[in-house]
């Protein structure tokens, strides 16, 4: 009889770790309708921080951005957090007026429920945006 008990409580743990490991997707869900971003860049400058901000609102540009950003604005999340500082905030904006906050440290970004890695563009995409 033990042996039923410790087999069902290692199927429930199975089964467990398995629905936490799809919990990062949405299936179903649609890409958001971005129609603009505000960007605030941050870093230091003679020992003090510094933000530089701009919007962004040309079709384009706002496509190259989500290219960098797969999944933003689905609802999908993640356990895996670190405790980074964001050196960039992006606040996308959709159409219906509803915003969605980002935040990254040009390796990993964020909506707040998980870390999601960036590619190696996205640093110098962002930084060519206050040039």
């Amino acid at each position: 009889m033990r042996f039923l008990v410790s087999v069902a409580v290692l199927m429930f743990v199975a089964i467990g770790s398995i629905s936490c490991a799809c919990a990062g997707t949405v299936p179903g869900k649609a890409a958001p309708d971005i129609v603009s971003a505000r960007v605030s860049l941050g870093f230091e400058a003679e020992g003090n921080r510094v933000t530089r901000e701009l919007g962004v609102g040309d079709e384009a540009t706002i496509r190259t951005l989500l290219t960098h950003l797969p999944g933003v604005g689905t609802g999908r999340t993640s356990r895996m957090a670190g405790g980074w500082i964001n050196l960039v905030e992006i606040i996308l904006v959709r159409a219906d007026g509803s915003e969605i906050r980002v935040g990254s440290d040009f390796e990993n970004w964020s909506e707040g429920d998980g870390d999601w890695d960036v590619d190696a563009g996205f640093e110098p995409f962002i930084r060519g945006l206050f040039r």
